[in-house]
């Protein structure tokens, strides 16, 4: 069965990119041999970028509960990373060193797991 072939027009797919990004977006058309979402076309058959690039991996799939908790996590992150990076700027001329350590620390335990 094809990876994306039960997919309807408002069902939503996981795009992902180069190994870490991840984004859910909305099928908004289809064709006999392709889905389209996020103005981005995708085969049906193994949900691959039509025309993509071998240098830069972009597929589709159906979205899963599992998808939305890593697209969560992936956003809260990336929040998290912006306001400590923000407060270790603010605190060079602070007496409290440690805010550049605590950022090194923090990125270490929130980034991704090498399985």
């Amino acid at each position: 069965m094809a990876v994306l072939e039960n997919v309807q027009v408002g069902d939503r797919v996981t795009i992902r990119e180069s190994q870490r990004s991840l984004r859910i977006k909305l099928v908004t058309r289809l064709t006999a041999t392709q889905v389209v979402a996020d103005g981005l076309k995708f085969r049906k058959a193994d949900g691959q970028l039509v025309g993509g690039s071998p240098w830069h991996f972009i597929s589709a799939t159906p979205t899963t509960p599992e998808d939305r908790v890593l697209v969560r996590e992936a956003l809260i992150r990336q929040r998290l990373m912006g306001l400590l990076q923000r407060a270790s700027k603010e605190c060079k001329s602070c007496p409290i060193e440690k805010a550049r350590d605590l950022t090194v620390a923090l990125e270490a335990f929130l980034s991704p797991k090498e399985s």
